[in-house]
């Protein structure tokens, strides 16, 4: 079996920030969608609790949902059209019954947007920014190296 590929765009905020929740704690946070997309970095440390884990398990509940749901659309459309091959195939022949059945429904995947709801936080030990919830409530965890 041959391997797929399904594009996912996640939208950014406009100041071009991704949002991103961490998978300990579960609060959101935001990187610069530059640093994202570059995969400079493969760890990433939540800036609220300092927890440490693969880039790729910070991504929010919102996205996750909605590549399930991408790929799920997709593996229907396969079985559908793997359906209506075999009613062909099968359409002439006196050894084989053959009856389609209704199609199986897609679903309506969730829209992605984002909110401008955070406050900017610079850090000076790796010179980026950050956004983050009410920056007043302590210093943050640097999401790159971890520093307080």
């Amino acid at each position: 079996m041959s391997e797929e590929n399904i594009k996912l765009q996640v939208p950014l905020d406009d100041s071009g920030f991704l949002t991103l929740q961490c998978p300990f704690c579960g609060r959101i946070f935001k990187i610069s969608g530059e640093v994202a997309e570059s995969e400079d970095y493969y760890q990433l440390y939540c800036p609220h609790c300092g927890l440490v884990s693969e880039a790729d398990d910070f991504l929010s509940e919102e996205v996750i949902k909605h590549a399930l749901t991408l790929t799920e659309n997709h593996v229907i459309e396969m079985m559908n059209d793997f359906v209506d091959d075999m009613g062909k195939k099968f359409k002439n022949t006196d050894f084989i019954r053959f009856e389609k059945g209704k199609k199986i429904k897609k679903k309506v995947p969730n829209n992605l947007f984002e909110e401008n709801n955070m406050e900017f936080v610079d850090l000076d030990c790796c010179n980026r920014k950050i956004k983050i919830f009410y920056k007043n409530q302590g210093k943050p965890y640097c999401p790159y190296c971890g520093v307080k």
